[in-house]
């Protein structure tokens, strides 16, 4: 890997990095998930353009498809041109997902495909990834969205506990200001919406130091409090409690911010067990002590942000994102202010992801051992 300089931390260096992460994080999210060790950051593909010039672009209606970002199960999706936004004077770039085809007649995948593609197109919000187009085109369901670029939340931690070491209390508190941001966009919108799979994963880095909250699949509007007891949707390490009795209404997201912070400044999963099974009685009844008890660098008043997100009883939680957006806000002049935080992101974010992972050496795995005891 190349020596580390200051141009490689602009936020331009960043992008060419976080272009050749979206191929690392579509083959490497499945693994992650799982509880598999990340691989390493690789570097930009030198030759992508020249590949990309000798073969004849493919066409999907208005849009020229690029490169392939991940090919699931129900879909795949590829970084596209849009025509039609060029023809009106704009360039852009989107991520193009598309229902694998034996999947068109299965009107239950096909109405939740278009349900989250019609609810990020109401979105508009710069935390929130947008959906520009859906629809049908020659027999195929598809969705325009914006890209966004960059590592996960998720990835991140990881990053950090293989390479980086802590990530830095300021752009912790950045972070959360930007997903509490986005959260608070949902649930006050009219019908409200409660996203249900807040969760690392699901919020995107770009290299301007900008979150971006993807994947509503699951997400539902806020017009009933009661859910079908023992039908759970989402990611379990990130239920709040009362969901698992199947009451939910927006104070469950605010929890999940709660679980994300702990986890970002500690570096390790909060409730996350060997088995779903152990993760629901974690999530129930585990003793949660606050961040500073294992990163005792961690301000008090941030120790108790968090913890107040994730107080069990929703009545002694954040009871809105506006309110835990105003505690961090407060906290950020603390740090100089959002305008530093942000630059400081983009920076570290750059010099984070040009760490080697650090040797697997016997005190290493002692210390891995020890964290995970006392956990």
């Amino acid at each position: 890997m190349r020596a580390s300089s200051r141009a490689e931390t602009s936020p331009w260096a960043v992008e060419d990095r976080a272009r050749a992460h979206v191929g690392w994080r579509a083959r490497n999210l499945n693994d992650d998930r799982a509880g598999g060790r990340p691989s390493p950051l690789p570097p930009p593909p030198l030759a992508l353009a020249d590949t990309m010039l000798a073969v004849p672009a493919a066409r999907f209606g208005p849009y020229v498809i690029l490169d392939k970002l991940g090919d699931g199960g129900l879909s795949v999706v590829h970084r596209a041109t849009d025509t039609d936004a060029a023809a009106r004077g704009r360039q852009r770039t989107v991520a193009l997902k598309r229902l694998h085809a034996h999947h068109a007649g299965d009107w239950e995948l096909v109405d939740a495909f278009l349900r989250e593609a019609q609810l990020g197109n109401l979105l508009r919000h710069p935390h929130v990834a947008r959906t520009y187009a859906y629809g049908k085109i020659d027999h195929t369901f598809y969705a325009a969205t914006e890209l966004a670029l960059g590592p996960t939340l998720g990835q991140i931690v990881r990053q950090c506990r293989a390479a980086a070491g802590a990530i830095p209390t300021g752009v912790v508190v950045e972070l959360l200001i930007q997903l509490a941001d986005a959260v608070d966009h949902l649930h006050t919108r009219r019908p409200a919406v409660i996203h249900r799979d807040i969760q690392p994963d699901n919020a995107v880095v770009t290299a301007a130091g900008v979150v971006k909250l993807v994947d509503f699949g699951v997400a539902k509007t806020a017009a009933r409090r009661q859910t079908r007891r023992g039908i759970l949707k989402g990611t379990a390490a990130y239920f709040a409690p009362e969901y698992l009795d199947g009451e939910l209404d927006a104070r469950a997201d605010l929890f999940a911010i709660g679980v994300i912070g702990h986890e970002l400044l500690v570096g390790r999963s909060l409730f996350a067990g060997a088995s779903e099974a152990e993760t629901l009685r974690n999530v129930r009844g585990k003793v949660v002590p606050p961040p500073s008890r294992w990163a005792p660098e961690v301000p008090r008043d941030l120790d108790d942000i968090v913890m107040t997100a994730l107080q069990r009883d929703p009545a002694r939680r954040w009871q809105n994102a506006a309110a835990l957006r105003f505690a961090l806000t407060t906290l950020a002049d603390a740090y100089g202010g959002r305008r530093r935080l942000v630059r400081g992101l983009v920076d570290w974010l750059g010099w984070a992801f040009e760490r080697e992972p650090r040797r697997d050496t016997q005190v290493a795995r002692l210390v891995d051992a020890m964290s995970r005891e006392h956990a």
